[in-house]
Order: C-alpha cells, then sequence, then structure tokens
C-alpha cells in the first residue's frame, strides 16, 4: 500500500550493511539513501497489481547449502503514460528464521543482492520480461 516503512524492514538484513561497507558510509546514511532512492522510483510509476504465483515456486539450494525459492512473479505498473506487464521472479529465502524476499532482475537489485549474499553469485536467475499492455 505504499508504506515505505514496510518495505524498508523488510530488506534482508545484510543489504543495508553491505552498501555500507561498499560506499563508505553509515548504515544509517545508506538507509536513508534507500530510502530516498525507493520513494523516487515509487513516485514515478503507479503499481496496478502484483501477484506472486506460489503453487509455481521452485525450490533450490545454494552451493553452500542456504535453500531458497524463486517465485514467478506478475506485475502491473503504469510508467509514462503506459501500463506494462512485468514477469520476472521473486527470491524468498530465509535468514534467523525469518522469510526475506528480493526482486532477482538483472542490474543494481541483484547486484545488491549478491553483495550481501555472496552465496548467491553462482547461482544464475531467469530472465524476466516487460510487455506493453497499454498505451
Amino acid at each position: 500500500e505504499g508504506d515505505i516503512r514496510v518495505l524498508m524492514s523488510e530488506l534482508p538484513p545484510k543489504v543495508i550493511p553491505a552498501l555500507a561497507r561498499r560506499t563508505g558510509s553509515t548504515a544509517p546514511d545508506v538507509r536513508t539513501m534507500v530510502e530516498r532512492a525507493i520513494r523516487q522510483a515509487y513516485a514515478q510509476q503507479d503499481f496496478q497489481s502484483s501477484e506472486l504465483d506460489l503453487s509455481a515456486a521452485q525450490f533450490a539450494e545454494t552451493s553452500t547449502g542456504l535453500a531458497y525459492l524463486l517465485i514467478p512473479t506478475e506485475t502491473v505498473v503504469t510508467f509514462q503514460g503506459k501500463t506494462y506487464r512485468l514477469n520476472a521472479f521473486t527470491l524468498a529465502f530465509q535468514e534467523n528464521g525469518t522469510w526475506y524476499l528480493s526482486r532477482v532482475a538483472e542490474g543494481p537489485p541483484l547486484q545488491t543482492l549478491r553483495l550481501a549474499y555472496p552465496e548467491f553469485e553462482a547461482v544464475t536467475f531467469p530472465q524476466g520480461s516487460a510487455t506493453v499492455i497499454e498505451d
């Protein structure tokens, strides 16, 4: 429902410290920067829907034995006057008894995940796709 604080509280716990180490910043500064970037992204897009298909989730393990799920995810979003259907995958994994979800699209989200969780470096994630459904 657009509550960025909830989204930030659900980030996998190693993400902010890993970004802080990489940038030479403090964890609170990185948290503020990430929150600002998410707010800006949300301001430019209108999310219509998002659906995770748990019945089609694929179970796997990293080479270090970390179990995870890849969940097919369909998101409908309007951006710059066009509506898109985004088909991608959501990664679900547990840390300290808590489940975390992470988008595994190529680019910064995946690079950040691998920075924080090197055990995912050897994992090849399926490609997503974007289709214009309305002009």
